[in-house]
């Protein structure tokens, strides 16, 4: 069994939940946000939601709070 971890669903993290559910080996999936494009097509139970780090950033960029929303480096 695996657990996924991304902050966005992209076509490529679909996919990846999509092969692994379909053979069983889907655990669970951490996340930001699922909403709309960004969606996935796998039981809820399995979803783990962390949207306040994205909210935050979100809110930062808006604000202009670059360090909100600075990379890290190194």
């Amino acid at each position: 069994m695996l657990s996924v971890s991304h902050p966005t669903v992209n076509q490529y993290v679909r996919a990846l939940i999509d092969a692994l559910e379909a053979v069983g080996e889907l655990q669970e999936f951490h996340t930001t946000l699922i909403t709309g494009r960004r969606s996935v097509r796998i039981a809820r139970s399995k979803v783990r939601l962390h949207p306040f780090p994205e909210i935050c950033r979100l809110i930062g960029q808006r604000l202009g709070q670059d360090w909100l929303v600075r990379h890290e480096s190194g």
